[in-house]
């Protein structure tokens, strides 16, 4: 997908170590789309941006029902967590739509 830069503000009480950041697109239960960032920590109320690519696939390479194209994506997940402990720091969705296309 060009150009899609998701910016997500992260409130938290402390600092965050080794943080993912993952975002979920989904068309009704089908997964459509998936990003991730890595980083070494993130600060207490700093900005996060996720990056700018969309993979079609998730990190084994397929997802388990493919998502046929074009498609529009009903809803997004964002799901922060660290790799320290595998504690999740936050949990939201949203509803909110992309339109997904084969070049």
């Amino acid at each position: 997908m060009d150009g899609w830069a998701g910016t997500f503000n992260v409130s938290l009480s402390g600092e965050l170590r080794y943080p993912v950041l993952t975002v979920a697109f989904y068309s009704g239960d089908v997964l459509c789309g998936y990003a991730a960032d890595v980083r070494d920590r993130i600060a207490a109320g700093q900005t996060v941006t996720c990056p700018t690519w969309i993979s079609l696939s998730d990190e084994f390479g397929t997802f388990s029902q493919a998502c046929t194209l074009p498609a529009t994506t009903t809803r997004m997940v964002a799901v922060l967590w660290s790799d320290d402990d595998w504690t999740t720091q936050i949990n939201q969705e949203f509803t909110t739509t992309y339109k997904f296309v084969r070049p």
